[in-house]
């Protein structure tokens, strides 16, 4: 029985793609680099900070050498944390879908890749007085799909990680919840396709956030 919901940041609650490709080009244009298309970093994003700067130097042809990829993060965290809110909302529905739940009873998270000063700030300020836990990547827990972050808000929350329903647009989302002993449910409006979602393990697929309080009530 589904007792708490875990939920993805990027993608998935909050439509974060415009704001983050935007500080993603500030940066890469201070290091005398060419910006890269939007939609581009549909599959770039998700993996955490490190990540997406590595990848968005190979995507411009640059050597990701680690003294670029730690100049790149500098530029891109200065940048971000001035443009945090910019062309940044949550998706249509996600509000009156999560009070639905926490008016079922529900305990309700946020676990992200995102560093936790970002997950913060942005759950605080778009989606307050929701969430029973929030973390985003912190110093001292692995970026997912590893499932320690996940299985610490399970412990947070009281909960067994086997009554979690982890919710995500990406494959790592999915993995991570299987390697939780979560059960993995994927959306379809974010940033990734339903092949990822079904290829990396999602048991149920939700259209629009309506269809999470239906699905969850089959489950139950």
């Amino acid at each position: 029985m589904i007792k708490a919901v875990i939920f993805d940041l990027d993608g998935t609650l909050i439509y974060t793609l415009k704001g983050l490709s935007y500080s993603c080009n500030i940066a890469l244009e201070k290091m005398g680099l060419p910006p890269i298309k939007t939609n581009t970093y549909k599959n770039l994003i998700g993996c955490g900070a490190d990540k997406l700067m590595e990848d968005m130097l190979r995507t411009v042809k640059h050597k990701a050498e680690k003294e670029d990829i730690t100049q790149l993060k500098e530029y891109f965290n200065q940048s971000y944390r001035e443009n945090l809110f910019y062309k940044t909302k949550p998706y249509y529905g996600i509000d009156k879908m999560l009070d639905n739940l926490k008016a079922q009873g529900l305990k309700l998270a946020v676990f992200s890749n995102k560093p936790d000063e970002h997950t913060q700030r942005l759950i605080l300020k778009l989606l307050p007085d929701r969430f029973d836990a929030v973390r985003g990547k912190r110093e001292d827990t692995p970026r997912k799909p590893d499932p320690t972050g996940a299985l610490y808000i399970a412990q947070e929350l009281h909960v067994k990680p086997e009554d979690c329903l982890y919710i995500g647009d990406s494959g790592v989302d999915m993995q991570t919840a299987q390697n939780a002993g979560m059960l993995p449910m994927g959306v379809l409006w974010g940033f990734r396709e339903r092949k990822e979602l079904l290829s990396n393990g999602a048991r149920f697929l939700a259209d629009k956030p309506e269809d999470i309080i239906t699905l969850i009530k089959v489950i139950n």
